[in-house]
């Protein structure tokens, strides 16, 4: 069989397309090959059997289509096939001849690149009509790694239209022309073509708005070289429409600046009328078809010719005041190019203060924040966050400020908003290494002087040659021509909204006026989010959902309670607070370790070894790090407080959990606030691990940051929660996102950070509105308290009152079903606890009632993660006895 193989020249690639055809599912090929990297017929049968996720993830139309299920047995028939069938039949058998795509190609002098020197990162398009499937990807040449588009065929009337425009394109080299690499041929027997061509990341037209006249003008120019340059080449562009012109760059030329140096009132409606001392952008000095007058526009936005004569240059960056720059079209312009393309380096990172019940939790937590102690301050139900801003220094300890969220010159103010401010002035304050060429080429320039015009690339993408008149040609063109416009009338990307936010302004005018200042200190604050979580055990099932890898926890013990004593957990129970049996003869050293486990058992996405190695070097512990800190600290003597911490440190020795905690731990009298040295020490080594950069600094996309305000609107509004598929809306409307991945990344991103929190087909929007919601879930209050939920307080509950009275029914119900479980706690042990607990959500998950429609799908996602984590009920909130 191997002879016969070599008789045909049949490779990888040739086997897995004939068994492919064999088996019906040619349609596969190319996304399978290509999208997925499936190399040949024992690939695919790895991949399939070891890492269908993985192809699952990668190919989501076709993972999720009706055919999924049926087409993967096919594949798993079509491997069990590969070990017995002759290859070598195959051609014959289906009746398939060998293709002659590389000869043909190759004797148009078209560059051959390799499947193997390509690695795709994202998809850019599926299913054009033109352009086919369309990759993001990077192409390996030597060592270097160059950005480029991969496209590959749909069927054969797009393969042939891509052997026609490798051809056409592999002669043509002009500056605003997108520049054609190669072609890809997996075998002599695959029908199947890709093209490599050059990487825009700006996209086109279609997705981007001209920003100004100018650069119409400048587009405009740059197009018309282009078609100039074909018609030399006797080619002519069938559809010169916004999908097929891409932008390279947008930063490299800006119009010059003029000012009138007298006053003019013109009747001509295309004249300006102007008055001395106004200024304007000069568009052009070439405008010889009107009187030889320039071409220009006002600050105004009035655009028209004017005599040459009359303006004088001047630099803009010094004549104009700093507070008209940054409300005019220049800083709409900056801030659009901030919104598309610019990151900035945000430090954001959560506290999450856990620990028993009744261990001064909240009380540290004031201490850190500044405010004064409340000795009779009430326990924290469910858990509560609060904002923190403070800068990060090692040197010295500075003041942490809390955000208040009345405050509206804060809020405008807040760390990312003055790195987007720095970023827009930075755009804004870039001067031109030379300046921009005003004047158009003439008409009979030669081709190889246009390298001298404004890099700012224009791409037209589709090519064809002149049809001579021949009526099959012009039938020919004429479909081709057809499958253009078809390509044409896609449906337009979603554009950015380029107004800049009113809250901007103010902090761009100081950028503009410190501009040696605003590019300095510019990561020193970092906004910490610190979270109270409730110590009462039956909190402690949720508590998982909260947690995160990207945090530095605060583990709080009362040094009152010696480790061995049996732990008292106690339950609130409206206004009262009862005590619960332990009848399972828990310590309070277990509860404490408990916590640990808890931490230990984030799931948390991998982590290179090096990477944790570096964490080890840095911060001296495991991710994440967990500061150990005893309370009540001025009631016990120096002796009792160093045996309770030789007794915990003794039951640390040997727990994988061990290497979180950082040494040494930490004693508090939170009576004494801020003013307590020991807070300052917790102060001082969480900013030392904050600045370290590998938990809270990162760079990020200032677009993600729109996505941030408009959850915050929605919230405002009353909506807390939607589906995966509003939420991808959302983001793709606010923030010009459209790349699912991109979107993913960032949703996990803010999970991690706790501004959301994720759930299978829901995304809930405010943190600590779910927390209110387990709460009300939790706690057992006097039925009349629980009919009478449109009477609720709680603001936050005012708007979710009205949505829920049916849920909340059937939730009274199943709350009695859980305080008679509480009640029978002195009967039960913790195992029967749990069962009850479970079977009440079940219970709650399937139930029939429809009276609730509009919360359904929170319900079940709600349910759904709890349930799931209920196995391991144990391991998340117990340390097993040893």
């Amino acid at each position: 069989m191997d002879s016969a193989n070599q008789v045909l020249n049949l490779n990888d690639y040739d086997k897995l397309y004939l068994l492919m055809c064999k088996w019906r599912i040619i349609r596969l090929f190319n996304p399978l090959c290509y999208a997925a990297d499936v190399t040949s017929v024992e690939d695919l049968e790895k991949k399939v059997r070891a890492n269908l996720d993985d192809i699952k993830q990668k190919l989501p139309a076709w993972s999720q289509s009706q055919s999924f299920r049926e087409d993967l047995e096919t594949i798993k028939n079509l491997i069990e096939d590969s070990k017995t069938v002759r290859y070598e039949n195959l051609p014959s058998l289906l009746g398939i001849e060998r293709n002659n795509y590389k000869e043909e190609l190759g004797d148009a002098g078209v560059q051959m690149i390799q499947k193997k020197q390509l690695f795709l990162r994202k998809k850019i398009a599926l299913g054009r009509p033109y352009s086919g499937d369309v990759y993001n990807a990077q192409w390996m040449q030597g060592h270097n790694m160059v950005d480029v588009v991969v496209r590959f065929d749909l069927g054969p009337t797009q393969r042939e239209l891509f052997i026609r425009e490798a051809k056409i394109m592999t002669g043509l080299h002009h500056d605003y022309i997108m520049k054609f690499y190669g072609a890809v041929i997996l075998g002599s027997y695959t029908d199947s073509v890709g093209l490599v061509v050059e990487f825009f990341n700006k996209g086109h037209l279609e997705e981007f708005r001209v920003p100004s006249l100018f650069h119409a003008w400048l587009y405009a120019s740059q197009l018309s070289s282009a078609l100039e340059y074909l018609e030399s080449k006797h080619l002519v562009h069938t559809s010169v429409s916004e999908p097929f012109v891409y932008i390279s760059s947008l930063e490299k030329e800006r119009p010059e600046k003029f000012c009138f140096t007298t006053s003019n009132s013109s009747a001509e409606p295309c004249e300006l009328s102007y008055d001395k001392g106004e200024k304007l952008w000069v568009i052009s000095q070439d405008a010889t078809r009107y009187h030889g007058m320039w071409f220009g526009q006002k600050e105004n936005g009035t655009a028209g010719f004017f005599d040459g004569d009359k303006v004088i240059p001047i630099d803009d960056d010094n004549q104009v005041p700093h507070e008209i720059r940054a409300r005019g079209n220049e800083a709409q312009l900056a801030y659009n190019l901030a919104l598309l393309e610019g990151k900035i380096k945000v430090c954001r990172a959560r506290l999450l203060i856990i620990g028993q019940d009744r261990a001064g939790k909240t009380s540290l937590k004031n201490s850190l924040m500044g405010l004064p102690f409340n000795p009779d301050e009430p326990s924290t139900e469910g858990l509560e966050v609060n904002s923190s801003k403070l800068e990060v220094n090692v040197e010295q300890v500075v003041e942490w400020k809390a955000v208040s969220k009345e405050n509206k010159e804060v809020e405008q103010a807040t760390p990312q908003n003055r790195c987007i401010a720095r970023l827009v002035a930075s755009h804004m304050m870039e001067k031109k290494e030379t300046k921009p060429k005003q004047t158009l080429p003439p008409e009979k320039k030669e081709m190889q002087e246009e390298k001298e015009m404004p890099q700012e690339q224009l791409s037209g993408f589709h090519f064809t040659t002149t049809p001579p008149a021949s009526n099959h040609t012009q039938e020919s063109t004429k479909a081709f021509a057809l499958d253009l416009v078809d390509g044409s009338q896609e449906k337009p990307a979603l554009k950015p909204k380029v107004d800049m936010p009113d809250e901007l302004t103010p902090l761009v005018i100081e950028c503009l006026k410190n501009s040696e200042e605003s590019n300095e200190n510019s990561s020193t604050e970092t906004v910490l989010d610190i979270w109270d979580f409730a110590g009462q055990h039956l909190y402690y099932a949720t508590h998982p959902l909260f947690f995160c890898h990207r945090a530095i926890y605060l583990l709080v013990h009362n040094l009152e309670k010696k480790p061995n004593d049996l732990a008292e957990p106690s339950f609130k129970h409206g206004d009262q607070e009862l005590p619960l049996k332990n009848t399972s003869n828990e310590t309070n050293l277990d509860m404490l370790l408990s916590w640990l486990v808890s931490v230990h058992s984030i799931c948390r996405p991998p982590v290179e070894h090096d990477v944790e190695e570096l964490f080890k070097s840095k911060v001296r512990c495991l991710p994440p790090p967990v500061l150990v800190v005893g309370t009540h600290a001025d009631k016990v003597s120096p002796r009792e407080i160093q045996q309770v911490e030789d007794e915990i440190s003794s039951s640390l020795k040997g727990k994988a959990y061990h290497e979180h905690v950082l040494s040494p731990f930490y004693r508090v009298d939170n009576r004494q606030s801020s003013k307590s040295p020991e807070i300052q020490q917790i102060q001082k080594r969480v900013q030392q691990i904050l600045s370290s950069g590998l938990i809270s600094t990162a760079d990020l996309p200032v677009k993600w940051f729109n996505f941030e305000k408009a959850l915050k609107n929605l919230t405002a509004g009353g909506t807390f929660f939607l589906t995966r598929e509003e939420i991808y809306t959302v983001a793709q409307k606010e923030c010009f996102i459209t790349d699912n991945d991109q979107l993913d990344t960032m949703l996990n991103y803010f999970h991690d950070l706790g501004l959301i929190v994720q759930f299978t087909d829901v995304v809930v929007l405010d943190t600590q509105w779910l927390a209110n919601l387990f709460k009300k879930l939790i706690s057992t209050c006097p039925d009349q308290e629980q009919v009478c939920v449109t009477k609720i307080k709680d603001v936050d509950f005012v708007h979710l009152a009205k949505e829920i009275v049916g849920v909340w029914k059937r939730i009274a119900r199943l709350l009695h079903i859980q305080e008679a479980t509480i009640t029978q706690l002195e009967h039960d042990n913790k195992d029967d606890v749990y069962e009850q607990s479970y079977k009440m959500l079940t219970a709650w998950k399937n139930s029939q009632d429809n009276s609730d429609a509009p919360c359904e799908q929170l319900k079940l996602a709600l349910c759904d993660d709890i349930v799931k984590k209920n196995s391991i009920a144990q391991q998340y909130c117990y340390q097993p006895r040893t």
